[in-house]
């Protein structure tokens, strides 16, 4: 009987395909995690955009506001500027309704008249260069929600 030792050339090869595999199916899911993270924590904002918007709605209709073009109501001890029962887009609107820790999101104006921009603080670029905000464009007339648009192509 012969005493086999170590492994044959067809089998290294073998091991050596499955590995290669196994890596290329692997790592473009390592790298996409962080993409994922980008966008779940732009999907908690958004929500808690939406959940702001109501809360402010729904005490300005108990106070009787929502119908007026400009309002302003305290909430938690915010001074929080309303448009048609629903916050501003402007600086003193819908960002003094969120408790998202500033380090967090960037946030600005944005070009549309009575919108505000938000984006994940990990992006270097502005949120219209990155295309990866979310966008609160307050409520148009009585009646009408504020819109909240959700871009992530360029996450």
């Amino acid at each position: 009987m012969k005493n086999h030792q170590g492994f044959t050339l067809i089998e290294l090869v073998c091991v050596i395909t499955i590995l290669g595999i196994l890596a290329a199916v692997a790592i473009p899911r390592f790298f996409d995690f962080r993409r994922d993270a980008i966008i779940s924590t732009m999907h908690g904002l958004n929500g808690s955009l939406e959940s702001a918007a109501t809360m402010a709605h729904a005490k300005a209709v108990v106070l009787g506001l929502e119908n007026q073009a400009e309002a302003t109501i305290t909430i938690d001890g915010q001074s929080v500027a309303l448009v048609y029962g629903y916050p501003a887009g402007t600086a003193a609107g819908i960002p003094r309704l969120l408790t998202t820790p500033s380090e967090d999101w960037k946030q600005r104006a944005s070009i549309y008249s009575g919108a505000w921009v938000y984006w994940q603080g990990v992006i270097e670029e502005d949120a219209g260069t990155a295309q990866c905000y979310i966008r609160y464009r307050q409520a148009t007339a009585p009646g009408a929600r504020p819109v909240i648009d959700f871009q992530d192509s360029g996450c």
